[in-house]
């Protein structure tokens, strides 16, 4: 049985984050997700998401960006 890998992308503003989810190496988005910038949200988001494979991220450079890397905890790697 194959594990999936998600490529997730980070649009980190203040009050919001926009996450988009790419399966293994589709071409197009499984899903795209406006999520409050909560870090109990977050957290659970992609927690969820690692329990169905491995979870790659990347953000903008930014500060708002900055404070998810700071804050992360788990099977999340943020690239």
């Amino acid at each position: 049985m194959s594990t999936s890998m998600f490529s997730v992308g980070l649009d980190v503003h203040k009050d919001s984050v926009t996450i988009a989810v790419l399966r293994n190496r589709d071409p197009e988005p499984m899903r795209v997700d406006r999520l409050p910038n909560d870090h109990k949200k977050l957290r659970r988001y992609f927690e969820r998401l690692a329990a169905e494979g491995s979870v790659r991220a990347c953000y903008e450079a930014s500060g708002a960006g900055y404070v998810l890397q700071c804050a992360k905890e788990g099977p999340l790697t943020l690239l």
